[in-house]
């Protein structure tokens, strides 16, 4: 019987910090974690609070003067870029040398569409023999009779 490895196994934190690889991932995602809680709290000590959840921080190693602000519609882009100076002040309060801030908005993601659940639209009338008669040519033993027979059953025809 297996016993675990209670003994032996380590907070994964304490992992990552030691594996050289990964210090500078852990270090990049502390910074960001850290930028967007700065700028979250810069938009609730603006009155825009709301705002926050709905707002991406994004900045590139090689720009760090530069903050890129990704947003899900653009009245919320709008609404950042009137309140935009106001923003980088206080943010510059809290130590950060910014030059600029962008603003973009995010493609909207589509939903994925299940195929559970939606009914398929009819057939015509001219449909539903084309199928019945492609049906009636294939051998007994085909593969693509029985594609054909669950595509006639599961299909209702248009009257």
């Amino acid at each position: 019987m297996n016993k675990p490895l209670v003994k032996s196994a380590r907070p994964l934190l304490d992992c990552l910090q030691e594996e050289r690889g990964l210090q500078k991932l852990m270090e990049q995602a502390r910074r960001h974690e850290n930028r967007t809680s700065q700028v979250q709290n810069a938009l609730k000590k603006l009155g825009f609070g709301q705002l926050a959840p709905q707002i991406m921080v994004e900045w590139k190693l090689e720009n760090p003067e530069e903050l890129f602000l990704l947003v899900s519609s653009p009245a919320i882009s709008a609404r950042l870029q009137q309140i935009m100076p106001s923003l980088i002040k206080e943010l510059s309060q809290d130590r950060w040398v910014l030059r600029s801030i962008k603003v973009k908005v995010r493609p909207r993601q589509s939903l994925p569409q299940t195929e559970e659940g939606i009914d398929p639209p009819p057939f015509s009338g001219a449909a539903t023999l084309a199928w019945q008669s492609l049906y009636d040519r294939l051998s007994p033993n085909s593969s693509i009779r029985e594609a054909v027979a669950q595509l006639l059953n599961g299909r209702k025809t248009r009257r």
